[in-house]
């Protein structure tokens, strides 16, 4: 059988987990920035061309934002 040990400082743990909630927070900001910034995109298109892209003006946010929103 074998024994690990780790000499895991106190300070560590709770670093640790700063550090990875602050990287997940640039994550879902940096995703949120995307998923912004095509919607503007879409927004711009005239409704012919949103036609043909199969959406309509009035479900652009729930194509957008659907994984979030879960819509």
């Amino acid at each position: 059988m074998a024994h690990v040990t780790t000499n895991d400082l106190p300070i560590r743990r709770p670093l640790g987990a700063f550090f990875l909630g602050f990287f997940e927070a640039l994550a879902r900001a940096s995703e949120a920035n995307a998923r912004v910034a095509e919607f503007e995109r879409l927004q711009s298109k005239s409704d012919t061309e949103l036609a043909e892209l199969g959406l309509r003006r009035e479900d652009l946010a729930r194509h957008v934002f659907r994984h979030v929103l879960y819509l």
